[in-house]
């Protein structure tokens, strides 16, 4: 069977795709912020401009809620990973892993509890597999902790995240979205096995005068083919490095809804500058699992699909995820938010946000 291996990522968009590889136009601020960091990975020759128009959209309805019943209820869902036909749920505030079937919506049994020891949790925020071993963000321990494949508990990296930020990993590198020490870089990579030992940083640490800017660091990332994808969540790119954390190519994104986001946060950025606090709007929001040679972009309920053909990057699909099929499609309440994603060969599921308030997994029929 071909592997699968997949990406996500949540970004404010309507819907369709053209690729180019024209400079795109940035309202001042944030041209100024991409001059002065990230230049080099955003040069023309290196960057495929994407902009998203229309295609028409196709509702979802959940074939099931998962977590709701079984040996614990999740609370609050944030992460999870599929193994072994299987569903490995980080719940943030159980301060464990909720297992459930595949097959099943109820947590056949939990892993790990309250604590400071080998296998506890406090606060749990990630999880992810990179074939040798399963790693779980433990933030409010400080520490990223390593398992066997059946879960036995091998070693802990003493770093954590920081604030809005997750862990991921491949082959090689287990990477924190954490200012490295010398305040160059935001996502620091260590060695995937003990003793975890630094390697690599990558992914420029946005500087600005007097650190005001500061708010544009929040990063997300994740594994796609042993690549890394890596985004700050304030900015229209998504940056595409190797499985050594080599540079390769940026995708640039771009639709009116974008635009006017940007100028907003442009705006933001000249009263920070001006020492007057405005709040960022964020572009993105996760990055999850897809299939290979995929990605989906998604923003509130939606989740467009853009694949990579011939080595162009084409829109496919746009999908809208609704909770109930009778209910209407433009109440808020009926809406499945997009946290976190996972997508297989037949199925779709669905975190969604701590934020909604609403701590179940959605199951949807691909």
């Amino acid at each position: 069977m071909k592997k699968i291996s997949c990406l996500l990522f949540v970004l404010v968009l309507s819907s369709g795709c053209r690729t180019t590889h024209q400079k795109s136009e940035l309202p001042a601020q944030i041209e100024q912020l991409v001059k002065e960091n990230l230049s080099a990975y955003t040069s023309p020759k290196k960057t495929t401009n994407i902009s998203l128009d229309a295609v028409t959209p196709q509702a979802l309805y959940p074939e099931t809620a998962i977590g709701n019943m079984g040996q614990s209820v999740l609370a609050a869902p944030i992460s999870f990973i599929l193994h072994r036909d299987s569903l490995y749920i980080v719940d943030f505030k159980n301060h464990h892993i909720a297992v459930v079937s595949a097959r099943s919506s109820a947590v056949s049994r939990t892993i790990g509890r309250n604590g400071q020891g080998p296998g506890e949790f406090n606060q749990p925020t990630s999880i992810c597999n990179n074939g040798q071993y399963i790693f779980v963000e433990d933030r409010n321990n400080g520490r990223i902790q390593a398992f066997s494949q059946e879960i036995n508990y091998v070693d802990s990296l003493p770093i954590a995240s920081a604030l809005q930020g997750n862990a991921m990993c491949n082959q090689d590198f287990v990477f924190v979205t954490k200012q490295s020490p010398d305040r160059k870089f935001i996502m620091q990579g260590f060695e995937a096995k003990p003793p975890f030992r630094k390697a690599i940083n990558i992914l420029p640490y946005l500087s600005s005068e007097k650190d005001k800017l500061m708010g544009f660091n929040q990063v997300i990332a994740a594994e796609v083919g042993q690549n890394i994808y890596a985004a700050y969540r304030t900015l229209p790119f998504v940056f595409i490095f190797n499985k050594k954390g080599d540079f390769l190519e940026s995708l640039s994104f771009q639709n009116e809804r974008m635009a006017r986001v940007l100028n907003d946060n442009s705006n933001a950025a000249a009263a920070m500058l001006s020492n007057n606090h405005q709040p960022l709007t964020m572009l993105f929001g996760t990055i999850g699992k897809l299939e290979e040679d995929t990605i989906g972009i998604s923003y509130s309920n939606k989740l467009a699909i853009i694949r990579q053909k011939n080595g162009k990057w084409q829109m496919e699909k746009m999908l809208h995820l609704f909770k109930d099929e009778l209910a209407s499609k433009t109440d808020v309440k009926n809406f499945v938010m997009i946290g976190q994603v996972l997508i297989n060969e037949k199925n779709i599921y669905v975190i969604p946000p701590i934020a909604a308030n609403d701590p179940l997994i959605y199951k949807f029929k691909l």
